[in-house]
């Protein structure tokens, strides 16, 4: 009789610790959103390399930009981590886009500054503390050297969480051959008055 009730203590402790682990996992599994959508501050359907582009220059370049050389490399590295259907769809989608053998630095600087003058002031300003948040962290002394080089490995890679949101399936959308002219608003790299756009440039 002991050993039959030993037995069916056992598996009930079996049971116990399955559903516990089974109910960790799931945990981790919803807390996941959170941690990729602290990331997003613009509309995914208006265009994803707005916070695509501003993250990953915190992450990778924290303390970009002093002048247009700066911001141009930034601009030049990330353009190069994006597959052909990605920078086809920014090319579509943004106005006065030149063709050339790389990204239109101007038209993109126009287009991150137009997209945050565009954003709530609460939202702007949720967006500046973010990446000043994120620039303090990889540029000051709170991660050693070997976390920033992992930080930057993963937000250089196709699986940095700004990118994950990208919409794959691009439909075809042809340019017209004439774009209307648009002003460009005085000083400011990249929205904001700010390099990159949403945040202080690093002095």
């Amino acid at each position: 009789m002991f050993s039959m009730h030993l037995k069916v203590l056992k598996r009930w402790c079996q049971l116990s610790l399955i559903a516990l682990l089974t109910l960790f996992v799931m945990g981790c599994s919803s807390s996941t959103p959170s941690n990729t959508s602290q990331y997003y501050f613009t509309n995914g359907s208006d265009g994803w390399w707005y916070d695509d582009y501003w993250f990953y220059q915190d992450h990778v370049y924290p303390d970009c930009c002093h002048g247009d050389g700066e911001f141009k490399q930034a601009v030049n590295s990330w353009w190069h981590t994006l597959d052909p259907d990605k920078q086809a769809e920014i090319k579509d989608k943004v106005k006065n886009w030149k063709d050339g053998d790389g990204p239109d630095i101007s038209a993109l600087k126009q287009d991150l500054n137009t997209k945050y003058q565009s954003l709530p002031a609460d939202k702007q300003q949720a967006l500046s503390e973010k990446r000043d948040q994120v620039r303090e962290q990889m540029s000051g002394k709170s991660l050693t050297t070997e976390q920033k080089k992992a930080v930057r490995t993963k937000w250089e890679s196709k699986q940095r969480p700004t990118l994950q949101r990208a919409n794959v399936s691009r439909p075809n959308i042809s340019r017209p051959a004439v774009l209307p002219q648009f002003s460009r608003p005085s000083g400011g790299f990249g929205g904001g008055g700010h390099f990159g756009g949403g945040g202080h440039g690093r002095r």
